[in-house]
């Protein structure tokens, strides 16, 4: 009689506790925080070069810091997203090539465990796993004369835009 309460207890706890990709990327990467102005990464990283796409801002750092223990080359970037209310959103690790996604897939497995099914890209291997706030996505992509791996990691707890549907022009 008393295993009941017990496995109710265990069960509630097992609801109530954020997942491993919360608990180690819920604040930001590499002394960034989530929802940072552009202008303030890229006080933290003032070598980088600043571009802005279709109304999204980037930032590009040169960074051959090793990341989940592989080493990658002095000109391997990082790459600050931000969203467009200028928001830090996303950053992306680029790494060398297929040994390198193979690597990290096994790593990540090991630290995250289960995979989330991830939406097909053309031309590109995507892996995800995926918790309440955070998503990180593993992509391979190879070229006629080269080859990339990039992990992402997104950050999904930023408000989203609060504005009404007259004042977006609809």
């Amino acid at each position: 009689m008393k295993l009941l309460p017990a496995l109710f207890a265990l069960f509630l706890s097992l609801g109530a506790h954020s997942g491993e990709l919360d608990d180690v990327f819920s604040k930001g990467v590499f002394g960034t925080i989530w929802g940072q102005s552009s202008k303030e990464v890229a006080a933290q990283f003032p070598s980088g070069k600043k571009e802005t796409l279709y109304g999204s801002t980037r930032i590009n750092v040169e960074d051959g810091r090793a990341v989940l223990g592989i080493s990658r080359s002095s000109d391997s970037e990082l790459i600050f997203v931000f969203d467009t209310n200028n928001r830090l959103s996303s950053a992306g690790v680029y790494f060398d090539g297929k040994n390198d996604f193979a690597k990290l897939m096994q790593k990540l497995d090991s630290l995250f465990g289960e995979r989330s099914p991830a939406a097909g890209v053309q031309g590109a291997s995507v892996i995800q796993w995926r918790d309440d706030q955070t998503k990180l996505s593993l992509t391979y992509t190879s070229g006629m004369f080269s080859s990339e791996t990039i992990l992402t990691i997104e950050h999904l707890g930023l408000q989203k835009n609060t504005k009404s549907k007259e004042e977006l022009g609809f």
